[in-house]
């Protein structure tokens, strides 16, 4: 965080804590940095599909999405 501070010549930094979303069906494509829904996401619909396991399954794009838990820290 300090160099994050530092590059953007911030004096302090706040942050939000967040946990995972886990009641939507709405997830984070990596690869694409946008909103997909959870059953979009296999080698049906996206040619960009990677297998974790190299198989099936997840694929190594998919992220989660989060919300706050309304605690904030100031650094």
């Amino acid at each position: 965080m300090e160099r994050v501070q530092k590059w953007n010549n911030l004096k302090e930094l706040e942050l939000l804590e967040m946990k995972q979303d886990k009641e939507t069906n709405m997830r984070w494509c990596i690869l694409f940095g946008d909103f997909i829904d959870d059953g979009d996401c296999g080698k049906a619909e996206c040619r960009e599909y990677v297998p974790v396991n190299g198989k099936r399954g997840k694929c190594i794009h998919k992220g989660y999405t989060y919300i706050s838990t309304g605690k904030k820290v100031t650094i």
